[in-house]
């Protein structure tokens, strides 16, 4: 009897160590790059880090940080976060023993003046199952590319959010500029309107003349309302971005902050290992390769062990 119980836990070792992923996909395995890149000969000064710091502009740093805290979007990304990381955590759980505890209690009241009965009960059950195929190795391995690819989504929402933020910041400027030069050249064309009207009166000008300037003027004018609609419009951009939509209380400044140094972006696979979209997109595939694994090793018979005590008893 020793020599099967023997066999056969050595028989569950070689399986269990056969059933190992043998053919797991890397990331690095997904990441090579080309041998060669055609590019112009340029020189490659390292990368400005920090774009936001060397930018130099509080205010701008303080429209971002509000942006990064309540942006609906990335709120969003960062509960599909907090979703992965529990679920990697759950699928953790499952490979160790579960142990489970309940209690119950009673009472019978005694016919014809009998005496009552109480009765008291506890149960403990413990559980194991052994991974022989793989199947909670490759649904844990899963689920923590998983959450490493949401964790990319989440970096790459913050990015994207932090850099449409200073977009829009620029436009909104830019806009504010431009509604300027608008109203002060309807200013101009409506002084010279009334000079213009004054010399018609005193036989100077002709009709044409002041029909001309007046064309003018109302150009100009259509053209601050066009200004001013595109100021809005750049606003409420920031607004959403922010959450404070529809408060119409962002204010920027007057003038744009100096630009900072400029650096190159490099080779093309540079970018690439930068980017957090692709290396979510990488992750992504190699969760599901490992829950395909998963799945597949499913389908096998299992092993698993179930140990119970329980007790009753009249007191408590």
């Amino acid at each position: 009897m020793s020599r099967l119980l023997a066999s056969t836990a050595a028989a569950i070792a070689m399986v269990s160590a056969c059933a190992t992923p043998g053919s797991q996909l890397e990331l690095e395995e997904l990441s090579d790059p080309p041998a060669a890149w055609s590019m112009e000969a340029l020189d490659t000064a390292p990368l400005l880090a920090g774009w936001l710091a060397a930018i130099d502009d509080p205010h701008l740093t303080a429209v971002v940080t509000e942006a990064l805290e309540a942006n609906p979007d990335l709120g969003a990304a960062r509960g599909r976060l907090n979703r992965a990381r529990a679920l990697l955590s759950q699928t953790r759980a499952a490979q160790g023993p579960s142990v489970s505890a309940s209690g119950s209690g009673s009472m019978t009241e005694g016919l014809d003046g009998g005496s009552d009965t109480t009765s008291y009960g506890a149960a403990i059950t413990a559980s194991w199952e052994a991974d022989l195929w793989g199947r909670l190795a490759s649904a844990t391995e899963a689920d923590a590319r998983a959450a490493a690819s949401a964790e990319a989504d989440f970096q790459a929402a913050q990015k994207l959010i932090a850099a449409s933020t200073a977009q829009a910041y620029f436009v909104l400027i830019e806009a504010r500029q431009l509604a300027d030069v608008e109203r002060t050249n309807l200013d101009s064309l409506e002084e010279t309107l009334g000079f213009v009207s004054i010399q018609f009166e005193r036989g100077l000008r002709s009709s044409e003349d002041i029909a001309l300037i007046r064309a003018d003027v109302e150009t100009a004018r259509a053209g601050l309302d066009l200004a001013e609609q595109t100021k809005r419009n750049a606003a409420r951009a920031i607004e959403i971005l922010v959450g404070r939509y529809p408060a119409a209380s962002l204010e920027v400044k007057a003038e744009p902050p100096s630009r900072p140094a400029q650096s190159t972006v490099g080779l093309p696979a540079d970018v690439l290992q930068r980017r957090p979209d692709v290396r979510a997109a990488k992750l992504s595939l190699l969760a599901e390769h490992a829950r395909t694994f998963s799945a597949r090793a499913d389908l096998l018979p299992r092993l698993s062990a179930q140990a119970s005590f329980s007790c009753e008893n009249s007191s408590l």
